[in-house]
């Protein structure tokens, strides 16, 4: 009898031990996913530019927003249907103004876009790309494999084709759900690139020229390093909503 019980309780013994090393692992390998994707997110997200992200926001929905998703992003007479979930913002488009009777851009309005066109698009605030997106981006996340390419048949297409890795890394970090599915909610995302003099690796100038991708410094060609931040808020429409 000592026997059986002393050979049941090491059975037992070992099936908790799996059980144990089961969870462990799952855990371990949840625990180093979320770790990877917060590291990528440092990488990306830049605290200089969280300000800047809140500025284009709250000027973008001074414009005629509403109309501009209801034109791009909603199905007809829809506000939770979408003909795409995610859309590259564009200055120009004349659905973000007020027109006036005979079709042409109020005159106030023009202001709003030259301001969007000259500022929004300079290089003083190293933005890239804007982009408006469903809140919820678990959709669109699903469009992409894990190589960066378009498994979609859809609307989105167009933009997603485009999104470089960078994009895609930052996008599958993001995270969220609209609280209420008869209104949802969208949210902006700001891609911003800077070019940094990388003095490290150098060239000669010939004849006093930096080749191309490398500027002069102190009568040194230093090569321009490429950087790309990211920045998300959610777009927060003001007034009456569609």
């Amino acid at each position: 009898m000592m026997k059986n019980k002393r050979g049941f309780a090491f059975i037992e013994t070992v099936i908790v031990t799996v059980v144990l090393a089961v969870v462990l692992i799952t855990s371990l390998v949840a625990f180093n996913k979320i770790l990877a994707e917060e590291k990528r997110r440092l990488m990306y997200d830049d605290t200089s530019y969280i300000y800047t992200t809140y500025h284009i926001e709250n000027f973008i929905v001074s414009l005629n927003i509403e109309n501009y998703i209801k034109e791009y992003m909603l199905e007809e007479n829809s506000r939770t249907e979408y003909k795409r979930k995610i859309l590259e913002f564009n200055c120009s488009d004349r659905t973000l103004y007020e027109l006036v009777d005979n079709g042409e851009i109020d005159p106030k309005e023009q202001q709003k876009m030259n301001f969007c066109t000259n500022v929004i698009n300079s290089d003083a605030l190293n933005v890239k790309h804007i982009y408006i997106t469903t809140y919820d981006v678990e959709s669109i996340k699903d469009c992409l494999d894990n190589n960066g390419n378009v498994i979609c048949n859809t609307a989105d297409r167009e933009v997603l084709d485009n999104l470089s890795m960078n994009a895609i890394y930052y996008l599958r970090t993001l995270f969220g759900f609209n609280k209420d599915p008869d209104n949802p909610d969208y949210r902006i995302i700001i891609e911003y690139e800077e070019a940094i003099d990388n003095c490290k690796v150098t060239k000669d100038p010939v004849a006093g020229v930096c080749p191309s991708n490398y500027s002069m410094v102190n009568n040194r060609c230093c090569k321009k390093d490429v950087r790309n931040y990211y920045s998300n808020v959610k777009l927060v429409i003001r007034g009456t909503y569609l």
